[in-house]
């Protein structure tokens, strides 16, 4: 391959999934002074969607939730991958709240996905997959984030 060609390829972007002394602290079987643990995006779009069917959620809502075109969902589905910046941080914003929801819901899918759909006053009233879908991933996932880390 020439040097034209190799040097005109994206390099992948990564997802940060927090902080290795965090991960640790909580029991995830990560090095504490690892730094910043972080997947492909590649390997991020897996995880992604195989946490949506976990949650049950339905393809519109996919689409609010990464804040993306139905055809470009449809595109990552296909392997296609993400590269706006925006929409790296909603996954990463959902593979941490899965990370969360496992810390405070261990071995327990049914309690998530009852947590999911049930309305909460922290989100206005609203489930906080209705919360997310409508006002972004971010608020989610610092509401666990503070639950898990402070109590």
């Amino acid at each position: 391959m020439s040097n034209r060609i190799r040097n005109k390829r994206k390099r992948e972007p990564i997802v940060q999934l927090g902080d290795s002394s965090h991960l640790h602290m909580i029991g995830y079987n990560v090095a504490p002074d690892a730094g910043i643990v972080c997947l492909p995006v590649s390997a991020a779009m897996k995880l992604l969607f195989k946490i949506f069917d976990k949650w049950q959620v339905a393809r519109s809502t996919q689409v609010a939730l990464l804040r993306v075109s139905p055809s470009t969902l449809t595109r990552y589905i296909k392997g296609g991958i993400p590269r706006r910046r925006k929409t790296i941080e909603c996954i990463e914003d959902i593979l941490v709240t899965e990370l969360m929801l496992s810390v405070l819901f261990p071995g327990q899918k049914h309690n998530v996905q009852k947590w999911l759909v049930s309305q909460n006053r922290a989100f206005d009233n609203m489930t906080p997959i209705e919360y997310a879908a409508s006002n972004g991933t971010m608020k989610i996932r610092k509401y666990l984030e503070s639950r898990v880390y402070l109590g």
